[in-house]
């Protein structure tokens, strides 16, 4: 058990070799005819190399490779999920922009009705001329509001895209066709 610790702490590497064979005798000379030139040997060998101590170097290499390591992947982790964040957060400003359009849509459509049913009940003697002014003055307001709504929604869709990575030519396309003037009903004027 010592000796496991220690090479696994000293990184110390054990080698066994053995070898066996017959050998000729450099001893023994030409002038003795009759003695024996061949011997024969075994032998064994083992042999332990260990690493100069280097102060802990490679400890604190090892160590190193680790956090940074540790770092990678806290910082993907990290990034991951920030870009989830941004993208939920720019799909629900784009989602909140087109409920709103839809809405100020609906307001518009309504202000129209009111103002149409105030013309005809001064049609019938009925003068309501300033009711019409105030309705009239709110109906261009909804206008107003559709118009910033929908410059919301361009720059929530405009966000999401960046936030996927999907943002494209195409896309500078309908976005700079979605910045022209509009006559109210979000269909661009011609």
């Amino acid at each position: 058990m010592g000796y496991q610790k220690e090479k696994a702490s000293n990184g110390g590497v054990w080698k066994l070799e053995g070898r066996v064979g017959v050998d000729r005798n450099p001893l023994v000379g030409e002038s003795n005819v009759y003695q024996n030139r061949l011997e024969s040997g075994r032998s064994i060998f083992i042999t332990w190399t260990k690493p100069l101590f280097d102060g802990g170097y490679r400890s604190a290499v090892k160590d190193e490779l680790a956090y940074r390591q540790e770092s990678a992947e806290l910082q993907t982790t990290q990034a991951t999920n920030q870009a989830r964040e941004d993208v939920r957060l720019a799909l629900d400003n784009y989602r909140l922009a087109m409920n709103t359009i839809r809405v100020q849509r609906n307001i518009i459509h309504t202000s129209q009705q009111i103002i149409d049913s105030i013309k005809l009940g001064s049609t019938a003697g009925n003068s309501n001329y300033d009711r019409l002014l105030q309705e009239t003055s709110k109906l261009y307001e909804n206008k107003y509001e559709l118009s910033q709504a929908n410059v919301r929604a361009l720059e929530s869709y405009i966000a999401l895209k960046i936030a996927t990575s999907s943002l494209d030519t195409s896309d500078l396309a309908a976005i700079s066709l979605g910045l022209k003037p509009h006559n109210g009903t979000g269909v661009v004027a011609d």
